[in-house]
């Protein structure tokens, strides 16, 4: 496989390390390893890259920015059809919906979310990331788009839990429209780590131990 094209890494904010990146017509975009108050980004060979922030969230400064990027970090999905960005927090509670000019439509607050982290703040004042401990929360684990819906699969489950791994796994699906309204909750069969949505046969997909791993089709009619 050949390269086609390249985008030179010098182009890029400071300490910007993209990430999942998603192609797109107006570029590759991507959110961010180092910075927060730049919620994404957009990247295009041969130019430099733009960058958006949230109107609806304030940062003081003097904060401790790897550990606010981390704290901040958040899951993406791109609607094609409007041209919609959206962003689900990881570890706060946040849903944040951008129009087709990436500009902040609707910021949301989860139903079960709060604007606060439990997390070892000792260690990670000293190592610059989020250090957790046993109550730190995982919140959005995914977030996927269809045509005029958003699926964010939701955990709300404590690191401390019966096992490590079950605050990565959920079977709740937290169901919007585009404008951000509450549409219904999804309960799985079972906890999953992801989901999938098919736009044109209206089906959502998830990962079931049963006991073996399956691959399960929902139907969203």
């Amino acid at each position: 496989m050949g390269i086609d094209s390249i985008i030179p890494l010098n182009d890029l904010a400071e300490g910007d390390i993209p990430l999942s990146p998603i192609v797109t017509q107006k570029g590759v975009l991507s959110t961010s390893f180092r910075h927060f108050r730049e919620r994404f980004g957009i990247y295009n060979n041969g130019a430099a890259p733009q960058y958006f922030k949230n109107e609806h969230l304030h940062f003081k400064d003097g904060t401790y920015p790897e550990l606010m990027a981390d704290m901040f970090s958040s899951h993406m999905a791109y609607q094609v059809a409007g041209g919609h960005v959206v962003l689900a927090g990881k570890y706060i509670g946040l849903i944040e919906i951008y129009d087709d000019q990436s500009q902040t439509f609707r910021t949301i607050l989860c139903p079960e979310g709060s604007l606060t982290v439990d997390f070892d703040k000792e260690k990670s004042q000293d190592k610059g990331v989020l250090m957790k401990n046993s109550h730190t929360e995982r919140k959005y684990l995914q977030v996927v788009t269809s045509e005029d819906r958003i699926y964010a699969l939701y955990s709300g489950k404590q690191k401390g839990s019966s096992s490590s791994s079950d605050y990565s796994y959920s079977n709740r699906v937290f169901v919007l429209d585009l404008k951000g309204e509450p549409v219904e909750i999804l309960e799985l069969e079972s906890d999953t780590p992801s989901i999938a949505v098919d736009s044109a046969d209206l089906h959502l997909y998830a990962i079931h131990n049963r006991p073996e791993p399956t691959l399960v089709r929902y139907d969203l009619q």
